[in-house]
């Protein structure tokens, strides 16, 4: 059998050791997805439709350069769920598919290292060295490797075959340009930081390919006289990987590229010193989940994590000096070890360098592919070995080891938790008939998705599952990096052209009506408004007790109890910010027996040049009064009867024309368009005599 056909069915074993363990998982349960594994499904339905041209959603606001993987699990989702009808659900196909592409790229990296080192034990050492290291991975976080297709953790084995494949290029053989072109555009496409290390790494191996090229063969062109189909894939793999960036190119400063730039340009000054970055490196040593906790108020490492988990630091120090006692000589017999050397050393090197350059908190995440830059130095340990061991005294060792790996992967694929089942990274949404019933009954097929910051994972939910029934949603512009921009929309004037239905995210109230919760520890979405009653009622934007927040549609900072405890503020503020040049109200109005008196008490924002603020009001579309607030006022609009009675349904619309933000003013970083705070709004019936 050929080296390709055994690694094939290397591949096609890993991934069913990877998938089985958890069949019940992937073929009997359908699952909804939650957060960002929502936010990615919505990608994935464009990309089933060929309109993505964008990777996955930075929390900076950009999305990174491309969509490769977004297109690869639509055809898994095509093929398993819409054509074979093999799972029950979308989120089912995709992660079968991330398990197929990680297991693949990683059986392709032992692939090239079999063609470079001949020796029987390599490939069956390495097995159970990946084994230990990437079971350890999942051990400590949990289906990060392999399993998962939260992107940050796909970039993994990508990584590793891109760096052995160049590797390979560099030291003469060039058949392996068409892995390192696969393996560095998917790298490109899934993290803006890529960049840093594949356009080096790549650039590098072609100028070495061809110097050696022009040496022994008299011309640079040799090697794609030798292999034109590998050189031809190649090239129309990189078309593919370069066509949504520079159709995004195309879009000027619209452009991804643009908000790319902007950002780095944006966060110049927040990055991290030479010794965090190192301090960053070094907790991967340690299979460290949370590396952002090492860190004290001042930025300074703590090292405590070391004598924690010594085990793993004396197992590193020892791999360490094997690979440098071992360097001279293994190098000198190989020309691909010695690259391989160059490679890991110019890895270690751009890592600290992508430290220094992080942005915000060091997670884990951020740098998850560290994982299998020391997966390289474990290949280096065993190829150290088997310089040491006689190929002729092998015998059925190699065998034997490939049995052994056999159990330690089936471990690695339960994370080395036999008793605790495949987490549910997505939660299920058990009321969909319920919440098509509901969105069924609404005029408006569009769903405005009112929430709060900490609860769009769930809004991101119900927006997948929304559209999977075949309906529409929409959400603020400040959310349209995650959405979709296409669903971002001018709330109040499409609320007021009754081409909105509001659903709000949060916690049930006594009064509401039209509702369903979302299950999994998720919050209760409203489709109803709440009312307000005219007698006497009030709308409260301060305090634990504060309830505008079941009212507020867009365009509010809701101060409150437990965001000031969330911040560790000492308490919460007395009021709360509008945070848009528009805000919205929402509500249903009781019938009123008298023309209604609507007090505001309202103060201006002072950060602003202008220390007055001017403010439109309006209410349904159909009465307006605009105000100078220039000090803390309690202001009073007062709405006919019969204009308060007209709709069942009623918004109050503030407009905000002096809008600006705290960065704009120099004050500080802070984007959002301050105008006024709100303490109260009340609402009361005016006497009889006193009507209109």
């Amino acid at each position: 059998m050929t080296d390709n056909r055994k690694f094939f069915l290397l591949w096609i074993t890993l991934a069913v050791i990877f998938v089985a363990p958890h069949f019940s998982f992937f073929f009997f349960q359908a699952h909804s997805e939650l957060g960002d594994f929502a936010a990615n499904a919505l990608e994935i339905r464009k990309a089933k439709l060929f309109h993505e041209l964008y990777g996955n959603y930075s929390r900076w606001g950009f999305h990174h350069p491309g969509p490769i993987f977004f297109y690869a699990y639509a055809a898994g989702e095509y093929l398993l769920r819409d054509l074979l009808h093999a799972v029950p659900s979308p989120y089912n196909a995709h992660l079968i598919t991330g398990i197929i592409i990680q297991t693949g790229f990683f059986a392709w990296t032992l692939l090239i290292l079999r063609r470079r080192v001949a020796h029987a034990l390599l490939i069956p050492l390495i097995l159970i060295g990946g084994a230990l290291h990437f079971g350890a991975v999942n051990y400590h976080i949990a289906d990060s490797a392999f399993e998962s297709i939260w992107p940050p953790y796909v970039l993994l084995f990508p990584f590793v075959c891109f760096l052995v494949a160049c590797a390979s290029l560099a030291s003469g053989f060039a058949e392996e340009i068409l892995p390192a072109v696969i393996a560095g555009g998917t790298l490109v496409h899934s993290h803006v930081a890529q960049c840093l290390f594949v356009l080096p790494f790549f650039l590098l191996a072609c100028v070495a390919l061809a110097i050696k090229s022009s040496c022994a063969e008299g011309s640079v062109l040799a090697p794609m006289r030798e292999f034109p189909g590998r050189f031809a894939a190649s090239g129309v793999a990189l078309a593919v990987f370069l066509l949504p960036i520079f159709l995004d190119f195309l879009q000027g400063e619209q452009s991804n590229f643009r908000a790319i730039l902007r950002h780095l340009s944006g966060h110049s000054d927040d990055h991290k010193t030479l010794l965090q970055s190192l301090a960053y490196l070094v907790t991967y040593f340690c299979y460290l989940a949370k590396p952002e906790e090492i860190f004290n108020i001042v930025g300074k490492p703590n090292f405590r994590f070391l004598a924690e988990r010594w085990y793993f630091a004396a197992i590193w120090l020892l791999m360490i000096a094997v690979l440098i006692i071992a360097a001279r000589s293994t190098s000198k017999s190989n020309r691909f070890v010695k690259w391989l050397y160059i490679y890991f050393g110019l890895g270690l090197g751009l890592t600290v360098c992508w430290g220094v350059l992080q942005n915000g908190e060091m997670y884990n995440f951020n740098s998850h592919f560290n994982f299998g830059l020391l997966f390289v130095a474990i290949i280096l340990v065993m190829i150290a070995a088997c310089a040491k061991i006689s190929v002729q005294r092998s015998g059925s060792l190699p065998v034997i080891l490939c049995l052994l790996a056999l159990p330690l992967y089936i471990a690695t694929a339960r994370s080395w938790h036999p008793h605790i089942e495949f987490p549910k990274a997505a939660a299920n949404l058990a009321q969909f008939d319920e919440m098509a019933e509901i969105a069924k009954g609404e005029l408006s097929p569009t769903k405005f998705l009112s929430f709060s910051h900490d609860d769009w994972p769930w809004a991101a939910g119900v927006a997948i599952a929304l559209e999977r029934l075949n309906f529409d949603y929409a959400t603020t512009p400040e959310w349209g990096f995650m959405f979709g921009s296409e669903h971002a929309t001018n709330v109040a004037t499409a609320i007021q052209q009754k081409h909105l239905a509001v659903w709000r995210f949060g916690a049930r109230t006594e009064n509401s009506r039209g509702f369903f919760v979302v299950k999994g520890g998720g919050p209760f979405v409203i489709t109803s408004p709440p009312p307000i009653n005219p007698a006497g009622s009030e709308i409260t934007f301060a305090g634990p007790a504060a309830n505008a927040g079941d009212y507020a549609v867009s365009g509010w900072d809701i101060s409150n109890g437990k965001r000031a405890k969330k911040k560790n503020r000492k308490r919460s503020n007395p009021f709360s910010w509008s945070t848009s040049d528009t805000a919205l109200l929402y509500f249903s109005p009781q019938l009123a027996s008298n023309d209604i008196a609507v007090t505001l008490d309202i103060f201006p924002a002072t950060f602003s040049k202008s220390k007055s603020q001017h403010v439109t009001v309006s209410f349904n579309n159909s009465l307006s009064q605009t105000y100078e607030v220039t000090s803390q006022q309690t202001i009073t609009m007062r709405i006919p009867a019969d204009t308060w009675n007209r709709e069942s349904e009623a918004f109050l619309v503030f407009r905000f024309p002096d809008a600006t933000s705290p960065l704009a003013a120099g004050v500080s970083a802070d984007p959002r368009l301050i105008s006024c705070g709100f303490t109260r709004i009340g609402f009361s019936e005016a006497k009889a005599s006193q009507t209109h």
